[in-house]
């Protein structure tokens, strides 16, 4: 939200900010399980991530919002999928060399591939709606992958879906909900 509005003058207001606000709230609350005090406990070095994972999206919004200006989709994609390659790459050999597998069976690589595949289609989808909206808007609806998230663990890994999860659920998705109110496109 910052960073859109500093370096690409997107219009936020309080309705933007408060919605930010629920919708955070929600999120942290969910990812706690209502225990906002876990944050801090053995689990800070995945809740920090998440925060540089964060980061890492608000960034490449602004930078993605950028290059559009004079590049098609598929080659920001395309741009993207090579950098990601070579980064990851990198920190593979680095660090989890010791970690990897002899050999990768047939049907792990064709899942990875399909995922590559279906992940490659849907940031060109993004893209090409990042083109027409503002960043800021189009990312706040990442809030709702915790809510989409913890779903998926009930419906996929059968994990239980408590009353607090569905109320946090429910103030996460109330918080994208305001900051879109009122917008037509």
């Amino acid at each position: 939200m910052l960073l859109s509005f500093t370096f690409l003058k997107e219009k936020v207001g309080m309705k933007e900010v408060a919605g930010v606000t629920v919708a955070m709230l929600g999120v942290i609350l969910l990812s706690t399980g209502g225990n906002v005090g876990s944050l801090a406990g053995s689990v800070f070095l995945g809740n920090l991530l998440q925060v540089g994972v964060a980061a890492s999206y608000a960034v490449s919004g602004i930078v993605g919002k950028a290059l559009l200006k004079k590049y098609q989709p598929m080659l920001v994609v395309t741009l993207t999928f090579v950098f990601g390659a070579v980064l990851l790459t990198f920190f593979a050999v680095v660090f989890e060399r010791n970690l990897w597998p002899a050999k990768l069976s047939s049907e792990v690589m064709v899942a990875l591939l399909l995922l590559s595949f279906m992940y490659c289609l849907g940031l060109v989808c993004w893209y090409d709606v990042l083109q027409h909206t503002g960043v800021f808007r189009l990312y706040v609806l990442l809030f709702t992958m915790p809510v989409l998230a913890v779903l998926i663990s009930v419906m996929v890994l059968r994990e239980s879906f408590t009353a607090l999860d569905i109320a946090f659920s429910g103030l996460t998705l109330l918080g994208v909900g305001i900051t879109q109110l009122g917008k037509t496109n």
